[in-house]
């Protein structure tokens, strides 16, 4: 995958994804337009929480 940096959306520092170096992560693109992708962002969460532990990121 090519690096790439994006704001947190909640902090809005910078992320970078060399910084997520052997972590699986789920890129999702949305749009706050969208009806299924706000309805989408639920579910995002719960994978984040659940599998956090494991090294897996949720990227939106």
């Amino acid at each position: 995958m090519p690096r790439f940096k994006l704001p947190d959306v909640i902090t809005g520092e910078m992320v970078d994804s060399k910084e997520l170096n052997g972590t699986s992560m789920l890129v999702t693109f949305f749009a706050t337009w969208c009806p299924p992708c706000i309805q989408e962002i639920p579910n995002l969460i719960e994978l984040q929480n659940e599998y956090s532990s494991r090294n897996f990121s949720v990227i939106g």
